[in-house]
């Protein structure tokens, strides 16, 4: 399955609305969350997984075929990318920097959205 970054993005989103201290991620197909509606449950699974691997949430668990989905949270490296890719704006910038150079990977998009946000901290304070 090709990574799609705006379902790993509304993943990530979902995931920091729904979980507290006490209370993990928990979808189910038959109820999902309004803004994964347009996902399938393997796609959900699949782009689970793959933020799993990259350290982005904690403790994954997919049970039966991808009905029901729990996720314990997101790690701290997962919070830091949300807060570099909440904004739409740079969002968007992210996603076009990736496919200018060719490569739309997580770890990519990591680097990339570090990089936008470093660019408009400088900007802001005059450095560059």
């Amino acid at each position: 399955m090709k990574l799609n970054p705006d379902c790993v993005r509304t993943l990530l989103l979902s995931i920091e609305d729904e979980t507290t201290y006490y209370n993990s991620w928990d979808y189910k197909s038959n109820n999902p969350p309004s803004s994964l509606n347009r996902y399938s449950p393997e796609e959900i699974a699949y782009h689970a997984r793959q933020c799993a691997l990259s350290n982005l949430i904690e403790e994954l668990h997919v049970y039966g075929n991808c009905e029901h989905i729990q996720i314990k949270d997101l790690t701290p490296q997962g919070h830091e990318f949300l807060a570099n890719i909440r904004e739409h704006s740079v969002w968007s910038k992210t996603k076009s920097i990736a496919s200018i150079v060719g490569s739309k990977s997580l770890s990519t998009l990591v680097q990339i959205s570090a990089a936008v946000i470093t660019e408009l901290v400088k900007r802001h304070l005059g450095l560059t």
